[in-house]
Parts: C-alpha cells; structure tokens; sequence
C-alpha cells in the first residue's frame, strides 16, 4: 500500500526547490531511515527530510531546524562547549517527494513543521555553510505533550569555507577527543548532532580520563 502510494505521487510530481539542514557535512544524499525521529514517526520508508525553500534564506533555515527532532537542543548543547555552532544547508532539486500534507500520515507534526521527504536522490544540491552567532530557543509541546525546544529566532552568518562541529569542538576542547572516544562514536555511526544530544560532559569527562 505504501509503495503504491508512493508510486503514484512521484508519478506527477514537477520540479520543486527544497533545503535540507544537517550538523554534519553530506557527501552524497540516499533516501534512508533518520537517526532522529519524533514519536510515532515512521520507522519503514526511507527518504530525506527537508523542507521547501521560501524567499527567506533564514526563516527557512529556522524552519528546517524545527521540523528536525531535538535541533533546538542541539544548538544549546553544542553552545555549551563553548563555540557557535556550524550548520550545512543544502539546497535541492528533485521531482520525487512528498509534501507535508502526504508526510503528514507517517509523522503526525509534519503538516504543522513543514516537513517534506525525497524519496529517491535529488536531481542536484548546492552546499552552503553557516555560522550560528545567535539565537534563541522556547521551551513549547507537540500533539503528544512531549516538550521541545523550538528555535524562534536566529543570527547567521555564511562561511567562507566549509568547517565542521568535530573541528571547532576538537579546536576548544583538544583534550576530550581521545581514541577511545572517537572509536565510541564510530562505533556508534553517529553524527555530531546525536553527540551532543547522547553524551553528557561527565561522560565525556570518564571517557578522556580512561583513556
């Protein structure tokens, strides 16, 4: 049933503009299962989340952020080690996905957030990276009670070259990056963004001091 739905809406779907924000830079983009994903959100169809681009750059970066589960409390985590967190946008081109009011029956949020899925590569991405300077985030619950941090306001400013959150953690904290836990965390296959969230700064702290 879910093929066949997808099937037909990818049939007479035309060329539309989407962005799709990441913690991490993206080599290549492949429809897959999120690491994050809200309550009851669909575990079986593999896409990526990205939203429709507007006429402005950072309301929809702002946008894109708030459809991406725990983003608010990714940036005040990663604004706890002490830099401005980096952000990768992306900015696509596809004829095959599916829009929030379709998304909507597999992530019960996504008509509200605006969230889209690509269900096969996108014709072509441009790479932009960006420097959060600022923001702000309000503590708000969803459809199920659950409280969030939601992203209501934000400073960017664009990079001139492509950086990492490994580089400016590693940077401010050059003795918390040991072997042990760069293998934990290649062991783990997660991105910058699930580190943040997953490890507390006394975790990291025993992790160091093993060794």
């Amino acid at each position: 049933m879910r093929k066949n739905i997808l099937e037909r809406k990818e049939k007479r779907m035309q060329k539309q503009k989407f962005i799709h924000i990441s913690f991490d830079p993206v080599e290549k983009f492949e429809p897959k299962i999120p690491q994050n994903r809200a309550p009851e959100e669909d575990q079986t169809i593999r896409r990526i989340c990205c939203i429709r681009t507007g006429k402005d750059m950072k309301k929809d970066i702002m946008k894109a952020l708030n459809a991406s589960p725990c983003a608010g409390e990714a940036l005040n985590r990663i604004a706890s080690f002490g830099f401005y967190p980096v952000l990768h946008v992306y900015e696509m081109d596809s004829q095959d996905y599916l829009l929030p009011d379709e998304v909507q029956k597999y992530v019960p949020d996504a008509y509200y957030s605006g969230e889209c899925w690509l269900t096969k590569k996108p014709i072509s991405f441009i790479h932009k990276c960006y420097e959060v300077t600022w923001f702000k985030t309000k503590e708000v619950s969803d459809s199920f009670g659950t409280e969030w941090q939601a992203v209501v306001a934000l400073k960017l400013e664009k990079l001139k070259k492509t950086e990492t959150n490994w580089e400016r953690y590693r940077k401010e904290h050059p003795n918390s990056v040991n072997d042990k836990l760069i293998q934990i965390v290649h062991s783990m296959d997660i991105g910058f963004k699930s580190f943040a969230l997953t490890f507390s700064e006394e975790e990291i702290r025993k992790l160091t001091e093993k060794g």
